[in-house]
Order: structure tokens, then C-alpha cells, then sequence
């Protein structure tokens, strides 16, 4: 029962790590790690694109430019007691040119 628990633990953390790979490729428009978030022979069917994962990624990057971005969250171990933090704050990206602010 305990080995069960934590090999079901164990698939848990290594899915979330994949989410996690997956949404801040996207984010950072990172290439080599959104494709680190898919086997080898992946398929990606989203609303709007269905096929090869290395056909996909150009995809989200180019809707994506123009789009706001969420924060992404991870903690990563480093060590036995440490880990590394790490986030985002939410950035917003157009293709328009964005006003100088002016102070008063």
C-alpha cells in the first residue's frame, strides 16, 4: 500500500514538472523547453491545430506575441534543504507601439 501511495506521488510530481515545463516554454518562448514537456513522437490537438508537436510549437509563439501572459510558478529543488523559486509577473505584449509615460 505505501509503495502504491508513493510511486502514485511520485507520477503525480513528474506530471506537474511536465506542466510545468510546458507552460513556462510558453511563457519564455522557449523552444527546447516546451518541446522537453512532449515524447518524441507527440501529437498535439488543440482548438485550431492538430499535429506533430515540432509543427505545433511555432503555433502558440506566434498567437501568443500579442497576448497577455499569466505567472508561472515553480519551485525546483536545489540541494537537500533548498530550493529555487521561480516567477513571473505578468507581462503584457502587443504589436502595437506602447505609450511613454509621462510624470506629472
Amino acid at each position: 500500500m505505501v509503495n502504491a501511495r508513493l510511486q502514485e506521488l511520485c507520477d503525480r510530481a513528474d506530471i506537474f514538472d511536465c506542466m510545468y515545463r510546458y507552460a513556462r516554454g510558453i511563457d519564455r518562448m522557449d523552444r527546447e523547453l516546451l518541446r522537453s514537456a512532449y515524447h518524441d513522437d507527440a501529437v498535439d490537438d488543440h482548438v485550431g491545430f492538430a499535429g506533430p508537436v515540432d509543427d505545433f510549437i511555432d503555433w502558440p509563439f506566434a498567437y501568443h506575441a500579442t497576448q497577455t501572459r499569466t505567472p508561472v510558478l515553480s519551485d525546483e529543488p536545489h540541494g537537500r534543504d533548498q530550493a529555487i523559486r521561480r516567477t513571473r509577473r505578468p507581462t503584457t505584449f502587443s504589436s502595437e507601439p506602447t505609450p511613454t509615460p509621462t510624470n506629472p
